[in-house]
């Protein structure tokens, strides 16, 4: 037998698209592009271990490629088209090849691919685009019509709101012409009201300094009298002068503080000071009053309070004064206590109760509100009975608000009142150095004849400072403006000046300036020390800036003065 036929191969098993075809040793067969076929080739005379197989398909090979030892053949991913395989053996060990089987296949296109399904979905397709763009058409012309009519209805609500708008700009500029006119009405009347409050002001501080001129004589000499051992009913006329010549100060300063707060130019201070001193001088200037009344007047002190605090010590006195004053007018029967007592701590600061309570005339439940308002009374007739102005609360409801705080009220007609506030104030700083000589210090003290210059353009003024700065043992210098000021002090080497603010020629403050501008001893170092009878917070910044150390308000308290004689003269 010819080794070359013997070896011819065949095809085994065929499956196309894995499923098994029952013909054997097919001739031809068929597939799609898209499935794949699996041949099994070998050869019935020799065992498969003994050849190597090769095939080649026309068209697609361009060489002889080597079968799998297992003899399987795969077909795939072909295009379509006729196609011829071609199946060889070669015995191992041997280069003569068997003559090769033929066998021919096509590759069919897959259904979905041929011409007239792709021509029918494309016909779908167009057609499904068209029934959409109708119905889109369709749904545009609507909305066209739906916006048309809508735009039309717009168009005509803008021209009714154009017509509309035009008549109101009509109206609106006959209104501004109108409010234009009201405005130069209004700035005139601002003007005037500005410069009506400007001349207020200027004849409040005027009559300030020419009332408390004289009142500065008549407290001043008061006192010189007082302490010349006058007969005892001289002495209770002195008292009820003094009395009166401070009740009449206490006027004035009411009326300056309420016009000071309306222009809101008081400023509150925040100074280190003693309250239980500040509270009992309250106590000790007011119990002459209830002795008078025959009414019981009491301090209480709540000593979980600290002694020193930090506020403004003038205008608490200024509050207690007023309250405790109120309350010992209107009580004819009982009395009055004043308590002061620790409500609450909060790290470095305390909350600070005040209570001034009375059993007096009490005031209606109507009149509550309308007491604090300035100028104002419970009644005519507690007016025409009790006298005084009305502006007492007002001023305390006023200082109470720039504090911070506010007074609660608690009374009824004919059963007393209760007047009560909470401030919260920082804890101060305890100093040991007397705080306010005594009468008898300021008796025994001697100065030793130390020479300082009073300049003072009042002769009442002069008169009352020198005496009493001379029991001091003072020798005092006087000059009645400040150019007699600056010629002095060229000629003497004085310890301190006195100088009045006000005054011909050249004021203090210039004077001052004049002094400090020297820029050598002594005058770079010499205290001086303002007199004035405007308050503290309406010069302070004005004697800060002309070199002045202090201050000292007319008309003059004489242990005020001795005190800051004392401060600065026992400092050189």
């Amino acid at each position: 037998m010819h080794p070359r036929k013997t070896m011819s191969p065949g095809i085994r098993s065929l499956m196309i698209n894995n499923v098994l075809v029952d013909k054997v040793n097919p001739e031809s067969f068929e597939f799609s592009n898209k499935g794949f076929v699996n041949l099994k080739v070998s050869s019935p005379e020799f065992p498969a271990k003994y050849l190597k197989y090769e095939r080649w398909i026309e068209g697609v090979d361009t060489a002889w490629v080597i079968i799998p030892d297992d003899g399987d053949i795969v077909l795939g991913s072909m295009k379509p088209g006729s196609y011829v395989l071609k199946i060889r053996a070669r015995q191992t060990g041997n280069f003569l090849n068997s003559d090769p089987a033929l066998i021919s296949f096509r590759v069919n296109r897959i259904w979905y691919e041929r011409w007239y399904v792709i021509l029918l979905v494309l016909s779908v397709f167009v057609l499904f685009l068209m029934l959409i763009t109708r119905r889109h058409s369709r749904r545009l012309r609507i909305d066209n019509e739906k916006l048309e009519q809508i735009i039309t209805d717009r168009t005509q609500e803008i021209v009714n709101q154009r017509d509309q708008i035009e008549q109101q700009n009509k109206w609106i500029s006959h209104k501004n012409e109108a409010l234009s006119l009201k405005n130069k009405e209004l700035e005139q009347a601002k003007n005037q009201a500005e410069e009506a409050a400007k001349a207020k002001s200027q004849f409040l501080s005027v009559m300030s300094h020419e009332i408390r001129t004289p009142m500065n004589a008549v407290i001043g000499i008061t006192h010189l009298l007082m302490r010349d051992n006058p007969r005892p009913e001289q002495l209770e006329d002195l008292k009820i002068l003094k009395f009166s010549a401070e009740n009449l100060l206490g006027l004035i300063n009411d009326v300056l503080d309420l016009n000071k707060i309306e222009a809101g130019k008081l400023v509150i201070e925040a100074i280190n000071f003693n309250l239980k001193n500040l509270a009992g001088g309250v106590h000790s200037s007011m119990i002459h009053k209830a002795k008078e009344k025959g009414i019981e007047f009491r301090f209480e002190y709540d000593e979980l309070l600290p002694l020193y605090v930090v506020s403004d010590p003038l205008r608490i006195a200024q509050i207690l004064n007023n309250l405790v004053s109120n309350a010992i007018k209107f009580t004819d029967k009982g009395g009055v206590m004043l308590e002061i007592r620790l409500a609450g701590r909060k790290v470095d600061k305390v909350d600070v109760e005040f209570i001034v309570s009375d059993t007096g005339i009490g005031i209606p439940d109507e009149m509550h509100q309308r007491i604090f308002g300035a100028f104002t009374q419970a009644s005519s007739e507690t007016s025409r009975k009790y006298g005084g102005t009305g502006l007492g609360l007002a001023i305390t409801s006023k200082l109470l608000e720039m504090l911070g705080s506010s007074i609660r009220l608690k009374s009824e007609s004919g059963e007393g009142s209760v007047f009560s506030f909470v401030i919260t104030m920082p804890e101060g700083q305890t100093r040991k150095l007397q705080e306010e000589p005594a009468d008898r210090e300021m008796e025994n003290y001697t100065f030793g004849g130390q020479r300082i210059l009073l300049v003072e353009d009042n002769k009442i003024n002069e008169l009352i400072a020198r005496k009493f700065m001379e029991e001091w043992d003072l020798k005092v210098d006087s000059a009645v403006n400040g150019l007699e000021a600056i010629e002095m002090l060229n000629q003497e080497n004085y310890r301190l000046i006195l100088m009045d603010l006000q005054m011909p020629e050249m004021d203090g403050y210039k004077t001052a300036s004049i002094i400090r501008g020297r820029g050598v001893e002594p005058f770079n170092s010499i205290p001086i020390i303002a007199l004035t009878a405007s308050s503290k917070s309406e010069v302070h910044e004005k004697i800060s800036l002309a070199g002045m150390n202090d201050f000292i308000s007319k008309p003059f308290n004489p242990a005020e003065l001795f005190s800051k004689l004392r401060t600065y003269l026992e400092e050189r």
